[in-house]
């Protein structure tokens, strides 16, 4: 379903979703290197990286007016009272995981907020990171169809993104998700206590500082080296957040703003950045 007419509440609602998920990511970073710093332990690290990279996919897609929301029935019945007493053409929504999708319209005179469900395929971190995924494909064809000279990169980017997260996952799931479970619930990898190999996966697991998202790598063999290619993954969308939060941070100088907090938080934490 669509709405149209969305006026700036929304927009401030998005903002503030924003904003928690990129102050989160980069706290969850944070938190993971003094862990491993201190204690010299491996798997909490690898946990709160993996937290890091979800909240900053979610702050990625926030920032373009995309994100998923649980609908509770007491919101559902408001909307659905809604749409029977302003007569739209929408059917009803039913509870559940939905994810919304804000536009501008043609005519560039208003937005359009945009309701679908969130596939049911496998669990709510699988059905995020192929929202995800499939929102970075359609971004990169919008920038080919717009002629931008970028657009290949574009694609190749987006395509090599997708490829790490996903592929090698077994089902409906996907890689990365599944490399959580099996390091959180099933204690695979042997990265928890006491640790072998003399360590090894100690030296793969410790948090790098966050360089420039160009200049890291994601290709490594997923087989051969499945802890190095987790915190890889991490590394990566850890680093995307703070490109987009610096961005926005810049922009963003009023008391209380973004950009307030985003100073508070290093200031906090320490710059994880080179």
């Amino acid at each position: 379903m669509h709405l149209s007419g969305v006026d700036n509440e929304l927009i401030q609602h998005l903002s503030y979703d924003y904003q928690r998920f990129a102050l989160a990511s980069y706290e969850s970073y944070a938190y993971a290197k003094a862990g491993i710093d201190t204690l010299k332990l491996a798997s909490w690290s690898l946990l709160k990286m993996y937290y890091s990279a979800f909240f900053a996919a979610h702050a990625i897609l926030r920032s373009s007016g995309i994100g998923i929301v649980k609908l509770e029935p007491r919101q559902t019945k408001a909307i659905n009272e809604t749409i029977d007493l302003l007569n739209l053409a929408v059917p009803h929504l039913r509870t559940g995981m939905y994810i919304h999708e804000v536009k501008i319209d043609a005519q560039g005179a208003g937005l359009l907020l945009f309701l679908r469900p969130l596939p049911q395929a496998g669990g709510v971190h699988e059905g995020f990171w192929r929202v995800f995924c499939e929102s970075l494909s359609a971004s990169a064809n919008d920038v080919v169809n717009s002629g931008g000279p970028d657009g290949p990169l574009f694609v190749a980017g987006a395509d090599e993104i997708s490829r790490a997260i996903i592929d090698g996952g077994h089902g409906t799931g996907c890689w990365f998700s599944g490399m959580r479970n099996e390091i959180n619930y099933q204690h695979k990898h042997e990265t928890w206590f006491p640790l072998k190999q003399n360590g090894k996966v100690l030296t793969e697991a410790t948090p790098k500082l966050l360089i420039a998202s160009k200049s890291l790598r994601i290709d490594q063999d997923k087989q051969k080296h499945p802890i190095d290619a987790f915190t890889a993954y991490s590394r990566f969308l850890a680093a995307l957040n703070v490109e987009l939060a610096r961005y926005f941070a810049a922009r963003s100088t009023k008391g209380k703003a973004f950009g307030q907090k985003w100073r508070q938080l290093l200031s906090r934490c320490g710059d994880l950045t080179v």
